[in-house]
């Protein structure tokens, strides 16, 4: 017997380099359950997805199924760290389950909130009469500010300056702020540790003007200066899952 798309679902994600949301697993719920099997349809998993195919016979669909017919899809998460990366969900579980039902071309769009559910983090539902079978969400990167701590000992430590040197096609150039001077309760708040490995040095705060969408890839050419001396030609990105963070040792007298 041959088979044919029944229904399409496709996670987006703009943090991943592919556009392409792992994080999820969506599986139907029992209702849903149901029909598949009365119906004879298969469930093809994928990675970022699902798909859903009908069988046939003589080159047409044979699933005479019900316009009001509706079917309901859990997104189960298992990559805790989907929370640090994406805008806008940190208050979902406050708010409940959010449900996902189709719009315009197939988009999926966060309709209302029902109860919360142990370990489902949403709902995609779908109507039987629906147009389209191709169906698809893409969820927001999370924005926030890169910071660099500079640990240092060398003088004077207002001549460093953090530059992204050149944008790669398709980036937008990052801006930092000029240094500051961490006083001893703000470095106990960002990164205490700090305080007790190396205590008689200069800490200085470098942070960008604007928020910065969260991606996979590594943006390249950030630059750590001091004047016009090169000391870091590719410094390490600041992730969300360290509170877009990342501390830097530039120690002349000390082993770094």
């Amino acid at each position: 017997m041959s088979y044919q798309q029944f229904l399409h679902i496709a996670l987006e994600h703009a943090y991943y380099a592919n556009g392409q949301c792992p994080d999820f697993v969506i599986v139907p719920d029992e209702d849903t359950q149901k029909i598949i099997r009365a119906h004879k349809l298969l469930v093809k998993a994928f990675s970022h997805g699902i798909t859903v195919l009908a069988p046939m016979k003589d080159k047409k669909v044979m699933i005479p199924l019900d316009p009001g017919a509706i079917l309901t899809f859990r997104m189960l998460l298992h990559n805790d760290r989907f929370y640090s990366r994406t805008a806008d969900v940190d208050t979902y579980a406050q708010k409940g389950v959010p449900v996902f039902e189709p719009g315009k071309n197939g988009e999926l769009s966060l309709k209302r909130w029902e109860k919360n559910v142990p370990g489902v983090f949403g709902l995609i539902r779908l109507t039987g009469g629906a147009r389209d079978n191709t169906f698809r969400y893409r969820f927001k990167a999370k924005q926030y500010r890169w910071r660099y701590v500079v640990i240092t000992d060398d003088e004077p430590p207002d001549a460093f300056a953090v530059q992204h040197d050149r944008a790669l096609p398709g980036e937008k150039k990052i801006e930092f702020l000029a240094p500051v001077n961490l006083q001893e309760d703000k470095v106990r708040q960002l990164c205490p540790q700090v305080l007790l490995d190396f205590p008689k040095t200069s800490k200085l705060l470098i942070q960008s003007k604007e928020d910065v969408p969260a991606c996979e890839h590594a943006r390249k050419n950030i630059r750590l200066r001091k004047g016009d001396l090169v000391l870091v030609e590719h410094l390490a990105n600041p992730q969300p899952d360290d509170n877009g963070l990342k501390v830097i040792k530039y120690l002349k007298n000390q082993k770094n």
